[in-house]
């Protein structure tokens, strides 16, 4: 993680790379990503809230505990909310319904945040900023 002084403070910025199958075409591909943190998400993070500890003291399913852990570790790895179907690699689930579904419950349970509409935009409850450039 490197620090860059800028206009809005102190910026943590470090760069994620992945290397993932292509889903129609036989290659691998390589991405990398720059992920920018401004001081004000960080203040944002520290925010009352429920805490990954409260979160995974809630009373979920097994199902619903795995597809919350994706997530989260899906967050923590590259910065963002997975797709449907990376949940379900990743979770060993074979129906993207089933998956929406638990998603849905998670969200009214309160583990979950999700933007109505917007593609990957899931993310664990104790995330509080909106923004990841």
């Amino acid at each position: 993680m490197s620090n860059k002084k800028g206009v809005g403070g102190i910026f943590f910025f470090k760069y994620v790379s992945a290397t993932m199958l292509h889903p129609t075409r036989n290659i691998m591909i390589y991405m990398k990503k720059k992920i920018v943190i401004t001081k004000r998400m960080l203040d944002r993070m520290r925010l009352p809230g429920k805490g990954y500890d409260e979160i995974m003291g809630m009373d979920m399913t097994p199902k619903q505990r795995n597809i919350f852990l994706v997530i989260d570790m899906y967050w923590k790895e590259f910065g963002h909310g997975p797709s449907i179907d990376d949940i379900m690699r990743n979770s060993g689930d074979k129906g993207r319904g089933n998956v929406s579904r638990i998603i849905k419950n998670l969200c009214e349970l309160g583990a979950l945040k999700k933007i109505p509409g917007k593609d990957r935009s899931v993310r664990p409850a104790y995330i509080n900023f909106r923004n990841i450039e």
